[in-house]
């Protein structure tokens, strides 16, 4: 029962964090027109679709950080190729193309060693290739660049988590939920280590709280019940 309600819970990690090409609303489907246009190197453009998309959802962490990537870009803080591999990565994990988006991302690393989005986007296509280890450790080098880069502690939780090292899973998404304590996914997983570890009363804790910032998805009649121990 722990697996599958892991399962469906790392689909919702997975899906929040790359959030491309998915069921899109609005925001996403201008998302990806920026990520379009910055593949094929036209910044400026693209910097225009994301600024209309971060207006209808100003909270999306990741318009920022790409925001400020073609700011970096503009201001020859990083390098232009390296970027245009990045989002090319983008395009094909959008697509669910993980193998080739990997490629991507190491041809992006391989101009600019400290990119810290290509090592976080690179661990998110190891992870969904099952490929665990390597995806922790892409993460933990993102962690490493940035210590304040909740996404990668939350994903790593959710790497760990998959692996039974329930311990481990737990630190990250309390750190996770240090940096954005309204990360209601962090709470939700965090919420099934425990309940893992036998620790119910914790689980529950988590999962209340998770549902009260909007992630309802371990908050249901059965697990309400056997909170109040019914």
């Amino acid at each position: 029962m722990v697996l599958i309600r892991i399962g469906v819970l790392v689909l919702m990690v997975l899906y929040l964090t790359v959030g491309l090409g998915f069921g899109q609303n609005n925001a996403e489907q201008i998302f990806n027109e920026g990520v379009e246009h910055a593949a094929q190197g036209k910044f400026k453009e693209a910097k225009k679709e994301f600024q209309k998309a971060l207006e209808i959802d100003p909270s999306d962490e990741s318009i920022k950080r790409f925001l400020t990537l073609i700011e970096d870009v503009n201001e020859k803080r990083i390098n232009r190729k390296a970027v245009i591999s990045f989002f090319n990565g983008l395009n094909f994990a959008g697509k669910g193309e993980w193998t080739s988006a990997s490629v991507k991302f190491n041809e992006a690393i391989e101009l600019t060693p400290q990119f810290v989005e290509a090592y976080y986007f690179r661990g998110i296509s190891y992870f969904s290739g099952g490929r665990f280890d390597q995806c922790i450790s892409d993460l933990t080098k993102v962690i490493e660049i940035d210590n304040r880069h909740a996404f990668a502690y939350r994903d790593r939780g959710t790497a760990y988590l998959i692996k039974g090292q329930h311990d481990k899973a737990i630190s990250d998404y309390t750190k996770a939920i240090e940096i954005n304590p309204r990360d209601a996914y962090s709470y939700s997983n965090r919420g099934v280590a425990y309940d893992a570890k036998g620790d119910m009363i914790k689980a529950c804790s988590n999962w209340k709280r998770a549902c009260e910032l909007g992630n309802c998805s371990n908050w249901g009649i059965i697990n309400k019940m056997r909170c109040l121990g019914k």
